[in-house]
């Protein structure tokens, strides 16, 4: 036996009573009337309450909140769910309009790109351009502007910790004019760091890189994975976000602070009809509680999240140990040891 049912569709009303036949468009509404019912204890101990999802991308503004009060049980869950043979999608972008073949001369960018390259404004979001490091062209993820494109990557000539400085080959920058988006992606065993590039010096064969702080101090200082081996040879690598590597289909540029984005359309794209999402939300869903109030008994089925940001590495740069959790500070321990963790030899 259900409980009770709320429908929600994308282009739906939220006038509506939120039934079958007169949806909502609104899942936070949703949220909030299954909330009501818990308040007011009307909903049955063995009775779910279920938030069905029609099929379609629904813009979320601001992530779904789940509180303690939200909560069912083992018996009587909140269920939000696609509805049957469908596919929603819960969706932190935003739409890119506005494309245009760029006809104009534009510095910096490759000759291989001209007359290939379309260019829109980014989107205002909150009375500011948006800002981002994603982008979505229907439903396939562009490629940030690179060099080398595709899987190959240059190696690190030199590791410099104590003046902070990499050494890569000058052929890597060459075609650079100074850009203050360059950005360095470090692969070094078990983690890969992003650092924002400072300054670039070319001497002959080689070119002098140095980073941004924070990331800076923390990628030279910690003490492992160091990106120069012995055994295995120095950490391969790649820059990215510069416009002069737009030289391939599938990428992209996004020019700050105006905003614009370059991008050179794959073989059928059509920008005046193809779909470009940028992301704006961090979070699609977020759920608080605590020891002694936790949120619990709420379930998601057949449902799809997408098109989510995260922009610490353009802001902070992101210097990793493993699984993904970016370090704060990172040094040598010398002698070894803390409180609790006798042999440690590393703080980070």
């Amino acid at each position: 036996m259900i409980g009770a049912e709320f429908w929600v569709v994308p282009d739906g009303n939220d006038v509506g009573d939120g039934s079958q036949e007169k949806p909502w468009t609104s899942i936070a509404l949703a949220v909030r009337r299954a909330r009501d019912l818990r308040r007011l204890d009307q909903v049955a101990t063995n009775e779910p309450v279920k938030i069905i999802l029609r099929g379609g991308i629904f813009r979320l503004t601001s992530p779904l909140l789940f509180r303690p009060e939200d909560s069912g049980t083992d018996t009587s869950p909140t269920v939000i769910e696609a509805a049957p043979g469908e596919r929603p999608v819960l969706s932190g972008g935003i739409r890119v309009t506005g494309w245009r073949k760029v006809t104009e001369k534009i510095p910096g960018l490759p000759r291989v790109a001209r007359g290939n390259v379309w260019m829109a404004d980014a989107p205002r979001v909150d009375g500011r351009t948006l800002e981002f490091r994603q982008l979505w062209v229907d439903d396939q993820k562009a490629v940030r502007a690179r060099q080398p494109n595709g899987e190959e990557m240059n190696r690190l000539v030199a590791w410099d910790r104590k003046r902070e400085e990499a050494w890569i080959p000058s052929a890597s920058v060459k075609s650079l004019r100074w850009t203050p988006q360059l950005e360095m992606v470090i692969h070094q065993q078990w983690e890969i760091a992003v650092c924002r590039v400072k300054s670039l010096r070319i001497e002959g064969e080689k070119a002098c890189v140095t980073f941004q702080s924070p990331e800076s101090k923390i990628q030279f200082e910690h003490p492992w994975p160091q990106p120069v081996m012995s055994t295995n040879g120095n950490a391969p690598f790649f820059l990215a976000n510069a416009i002069e590597f737009l030289d391939e289909p599938g990428e992209w540029f996004q020019e700050l602070p105006s905003g614009k984005i370059y991008y050179w359309p794959r073989a059928g794209e059509n920008l005046n009809t193809t779909q470009v999402i940028a992301p704006v939300l961090e979070t699609l869903v977020k759920v608080e509680g605590s020891l002694d109030r936790p949120t619990a008994g709420i379930q998601f089925k057949g449902i799809a999240f997408e098109h989510t940001t995260w922009l610490r590495p353009s802001h902070e740069g992101l210097v990793p140990l493993q699984a993904g959790m970016f370090l704060l500070d990172a040094y040598k321990l010398s002698p070894k040891g803390t409180a609790y963790h006798r042999g440690l030899d590393n703080q980070a």
